[in-house]
């Protein structure tokens, strides 16, 4: 990190403007991404790591949605390491890391 740093990973907002070689967004669409310095009033993502948010979803709930996705999804696939046809139980599911590792979309292969 070079200082000073912007800190930040998680960012909800609205699309302001569009590269020229993004056709999956238009300006005014209602976004989520995880990033990094998105402590920010306005922030610049890829648009791979942009996915476009669904309506009835606040967004600043939705700000708080990328990473601990993330980190639950990491918590089942990477760390049970688990494989086709085995079934994993996830314990003290609380929080928000944890009902994301719950609700974690099993691969079309692996039963979570």
């Amino acid at each position: 990190m070079t200082l000073p740093a912007i800190l930040g990973r998680d960012v909800s907002g609205i699309v302001r403007r569009v590269g020229s070689n993004v056709h999956n967004f238009k300006v005014g669409d209602r976004v989520l991404a995880f990033s990094t310095a998105t402590y920010a009033q306005l922030v610049g993502v890829e648009s791979s790591l942009v996915t476009h948010l669904p309506d009835g979803v606040d967004l600043i709930d939705a700000a708080a949605i990328p990473l601990i996705s993330l980190t639950g999804d990491q918590l089942v696939r990477v760390t049970t390491k688990v494989r086709q046809g085995q079934t994993i139980l996830v314990s003290g599911a609380l929080g928000s890391v944890g009902r994301a590792a719950v609700h974690t979309p099993p691969k079309s292969s692996v039963r979570v």
